[in-house]
Parts: C-alpha cells; structure tokens; sequence
C-alpha cells in the first residue's frame, strides 16, 4: 500500500512501523525545508523541528505514537529529538535517536558510539565504536560496529556479528523479536538491501507480490506481526513509500 503525501510536499519517506502497525514515521519535504511526518489510518500529521531548528526527521515511532528523530540546526547541527502528541522535545545536541519502543527505551547515535537513553539518560552500548539503529519490543538491539551488521540482545549484552557476503560491510535498520532482521551490504561497487532470519541472510525479491505496482523495494522497518515498510520503485519510476502485510 503505498503512502500519501502530506499537503504541500513534493516528497515523502516512510522510516519506521510501530509495533502494532498502527503509526509509519518518516519525512516529508517541501520546497524549502524538510519536516518529520506521522501517518496513522490514513491520517498525516506533520511532525515540527525543535524550537531553534530548521527542519527534522522521524525515524521511529512506537504503539503510542511517539516518535523519535532528530532536528538540524542552521549550522547543520543535529539535535535528537523526541515527539510527544505532535509536539517536538529535544533530548540532547549532537546526537540522533534512530528507535523507541513501547516501554519507552531510546537507541541512536553520537559521538561515534551507539547510544541507548532509559528515563532521560543516556548510556554507550557494548562493542566499540558504532551506531544503534534499531529496537524492538522486546529490547533487542540492531546496528553497526565499524562497517558490520550486529544485534545486542539487550542494553547489557556483547553484541552479535550478522552474516555478510565476502567483502562487504553492512548495517541492520530494523529487528523484531522472531530473530528477523532488515537493513543494506555494501562494498564500493553495490549497495543492497538485506534481510536477515536467525542471524543468517535471506533473499528479498520474495517480498514484492506478483502484479504489484511495485519493481524494487528498499524496506527500512517491520515489526513482530511481520509488516514491514520503507520505500520502493513503482513501474512508472517513481520511489514511493509503502507498507508490506505477509
């Protein structure tokens, strides 16, 4: 199902599914800024930036509708931020928050490390040097640690290596609790999208149904129910964003 636009903008771009498949997050841009966006049954609610910024993105979103992102300044400084009933809360400069979750947990990035933020503060994941990206209900982790795919079990854990193909690098941007895994590998010749299954990746042509408008798909995010959204080429080539329901 593809996404609507909000009024006014020239493009739109889901990043992440809640839990329930009831709120997609993302971004939208006009012809001057770029603004996060929150759609709900049909329904599109534009997302501010932070009071001091110009423009903002959504990159998760959890069953209560709260999203977390981040805002950029003039001087493109970015600013993690956190949307609460629609209204724009800044949790800390120079950092992104890339995921929440219904209990409330935050992961992001800054700094170079990957970053988890419980009851306002925060704290650096296991494992060096990386960026946290995904979260699920359940508190599993998905990220990166210099150039390779890893899920943390937990906020405690020792990070887990994914399987990549010889040579390539890659990243996971999205983890449910059924051991499914989205997100790209990459060298300097391709970059692809990915989907991991128990730690082991899987082929992804299987997700686009026969007589589809669609011809590739990039997904970003899924859930435990098994939906997953992101953006995709349509056969008229243009990249809409789209939910998947197995």
């Amino acid at each position: 199902m593809a996404l609507a636009l909000p009024r006014g903008a020239i493009s739109a771009e889901p990043e992440a599914l809640s839990q329930d498949g009831r709120f997609v997050a993302g971004f939208s841009r006009d012809r001057r800024n770029a603004s996060g966006v929150l759609w709900q049954s049909g329904d599109v609610t534009r997302l501010a930036p932070v009071s001091g910024t110009t423009d903002a993105s959504a990159l998760g979103v959890n069953s209560k509708g709260v999203a977390v992102g981040y805002s950029i300044t003039s001087d493109n400084t970015l600013v993690a931020t956190l949307w609460q009933a629609g209204k724009p809360q800044p949790l800390e400069s120079g950092k992104v928050a890339t995921a929440i979750n219904d209990s409330g947990l935050v992961v992001g990035l800054g700094n170079g490390h990957a970053l988890v933020w419980r009851d306002g503060k925060v704290s650096t994941l296991k494992g060096g040097r990386g960026q946290a990206r995904a979260l699920s209900s359940g508190g599993i982790i998905g990220g990166a640690l210099e150039g390779k795919p890893v899920v943390w079990k937990n906020t405690a854990s020792e990070p887990t290596l994914l399987s990549l193909p010889p040579g390539f690098q890659g990243q996971v941007m999205a983890v449910n609790d059924q051991g499914q895994a989205l997100g790209v590998v990459y060298n300097d010749k391709h970059f692809w999208p990915a989907y991991w299954k128990n730690g082991k990746p899987q082929p992804i042509d299987w997700l686009i149904p026969s007589g589809s408008n669609f011809v590739e798909i990039v997904p970003r995010s899924l859930n435990n129910q098994g939906q997953m959204t992101g953006v995709g080429l349509t056969r008229s080539g243009e990249w809409r964003g789209f939910i998947y329901t197995s």
